[in-house]
């Protein structure tokens, strides 16, 4: 079996016959080509999802060793320091500020170590699900930035599965920073919500827009959102209108129940 392309005109003679002048090329070896990278391209995918999965993992089980493990020693040294400075006579001043100073220096690593534990996997995901998650995202987002931010999210907790969930918390906080580096903007507007069976999250500030997409449609930034979306089923829409609107991104997936679900979508 071979793949051929051919073309071919007609042509009227004389005597009244049609006759078709044209080729018959041999494409066999071009249709091999695209077949191979195709599979190249499903097995790049795949590894792709596979890290992503394994970086999720990863960046849920860090914050709990660091909690569980730097945040209590350090949480003991603490109560040890205090009972030192306690106990030190009065008359030793010196003494009792050096305490003092590395009980704050200890006061600040904690804190330094919840902000990585969160920052690498907010509890609030897990515990309060995706609407909590984008909440977060976008307050945190105003904290840092002073940036005037609306959000909106449902009320009732949206019931999906964990690697759903991660892929839209991840896209939020891509599309956020995406803002925070390029847009200037001075405002933006969060929400999540389902439409007509799918998950619908968009993003829209009022900043200078993109003068032109980057090209093949994406930056590096915008081309992990759409793959992220692309592995759950889902697809993504940018609208932008240099120096008028601003720029809206929608993220649109399908309503997803169970796990199983995702890696079928995905083959």
């Amino acid at each position: 079996m071979r793949w051929v392309e051919s073309k071919a005109v007609p042509r009227l003679e004389d005597d009244g016959c049609v006759i078709w002048h044209g080729y018959i090329h041999d494409v066999s070896a071009r249709k091999q080509a695209d077949a191979e990278l195709m599979r190249s391209r499903d097995q790049l995918r795949a590894l792709n999802e596979g890290l992503q999965r394994v970086r999720e993992e990863e960046r849920s089980r860090i914050p709990l060793e660091i909690h569980d493990q730097l945040g209590q020693s350090l949480t003991v040294l603490k109560l040890e320091m205090a009972w030192l400075r306690a106990r030190l006579l009065g008359g030793q001043a010196e003494e009792k500020a050096r305490l003092q100073e590395v009980g704050r220096l200890i006061d600040d690593t904690l804190r330094a170590v919840r902000t990585i534990s969160w920052d690498l996997r907010p509890g609030v995901l897990d515990t309060l699900g995706l609407g909590a998650g984008v909440e977060w995202l976008v307050d945190d987002f105003r904290r840092r930035l002073g940036i005037r931010c609306n959000v909106a999210v449902p009320r009732e907790r949206l019931e999906l599965p964990d690697v759903l969930a991660t892929h839209l918390f991840r896209i939020c906080q891509e599309l956020l920073t995406n803002v925070a580096r390029h847009a200037q903007a001075n405002r933006i507007d969060v929400s999540l919500g389902l439409t007509e069976g799918r998950v619908l999250l968009e993003v829209r500030d009022n900043g200078r827009g993109m003068p032109k997409l980057p090209a093949h449609g994406h930056s590096l930034g915008l081309l992990g959102i759409k793959e992220r979306a692309a592995q759950c089923g889902g697809e993504v829409h940018i609208a932008t209108r240099p120096e008028i609107e601003g720029t809206r991104v929608r993220v649109l997936v399908p309503l997803i129940t169970r796990e199983t679900d995702i890696g079928n979508i995905g083959h």
